[in-house]
């Protein structure tokens, strides 16, 4: 880091006595030959030339390294010491008053072409330097993403609702596109431009979080019994779980649906609701055979 603070300083330096040798050269150059004139001004064209991209490489490689992108950046100084060589070759060729019209139309009309044929991949670029300056979420951590691009399939319950998201654990943060885990074990791969105008729940990061489960009781079992056996249950196997309340929330003709809710720390929230699952069913259980078996069964 400090050696590049030092070559971002000379460069500033050398620009400083480029400058000072132009006004200079304007000041002698009736008592030189033409060119000799544009050998100097050749030579000082690519000597601040140099020292600008210098500069600017540096300055990406710092930001690069204050961000924990270092490897990401990589490309991207690589990319610009090209463009930035090409423009100062152009830049030489005009000093030595050869006509570069033809060149500059040629690469205005190629940047053109490039720029449209990688919008996309300059987008997920741009979206990813953000998101690693912005720090919305790290490598490890548990998140929710909420993009209309991807949703849940339908839910599994019968009364279940489907929510538009995706819970994933972060694996790295790339230049083009974030790798995450999902939580049935399987790798993917999201477009940090997708990513960035994205909502995202940062599990980890989150205090407190509602929770909540539904279980299908048949209509021969009592709510207030079930709820009086589960409350007997939650006092030894919810530890850690507050504000734990359960109501009806849904009534079929031989079944019914108890929501059950509780206030768990956000990053354990889906322990939280096995457990709230688990309790559920052995207060059901407990209360042995009094509702009918079919009201298990999905109804055709």
């Amino acid at each position: 880091m400090e050696q590049q603070l030092v070559r971002v300083l000379a460069g500033v330096v050398l620009i400083f006595i480029g400058a000072l040798a132009v006004s200079l050269l304007h000041v002698v150059a009736p008592s030189l030959t033409p060119d000799t004139v544009i050998a100097i001004e050749l030579a000082i064209t690519a000597a601040v030339g140099v020292a600008i991209i210098a500069i600017t490489a540096n300055a990406l490689s710092i930001y690069g390294k204050a961000i924990n992108a270092q490897d990401e950046m990589h490309p991207i100084i690589s990319l610009f010491r090209v463009v930035a060589y090409s423009l100062l070759a152009i830049a030489m060729l005009s000093v030595l008053q050869i006509n570069i019209t033809g060149i500059l139309a040629g690469a205005g009309f190629l940047g053109i072409v490039i720029g449209l044929a990688a919008q996309s991949v300059l987008g997920n670029m741009l979206a990813g330097l953000q998101m690693m300056s912005s720090k919305p979420f790290a490598a490890g951590e548990r998140v929710t993403i909420f993009a209309w691009q991807y949703t849940k399939s339908m839910p599994t319950h019968l009364h279940g609702a489907m929510v538009p998201g995706v819970t994933a654990v972060i694996k790295r943060i790339g230049l083009v596109y974030t790798e995450l885990l999902e939580e049935g074990g399987a790798v993917a791969f999201v477009p940090n431009s997708v990513l960035n105008q994205a909502m995202v729940i940062n599990h980890v990061r989150t205090g407190k979080a509602h929770v909540d489960a539904t279980i299908t009781l048949g209509t021969g079992y009592a709510f207030k019994e079930f709820e009086r056996r589960f409350n007997a249950l939650a006092r030894t196997r919810l530890n850690g779980v507050d504000d734990v309340s359960m109501a009806v929330s849904y009534v079929d003709l031989d079944r019914y649906g108890v929501t059950i809710r509780c206030l768990v720390e956000g990053n354990d929230s889906e322990r939280a609701r096995n457990r709230l699952f688990e309790t559920a069913l052995e207060a059901k259980r407990a209360m042995g055979g009094q509702g009918p078996h079919k009201a298990f069964k999905r109804r055709t």
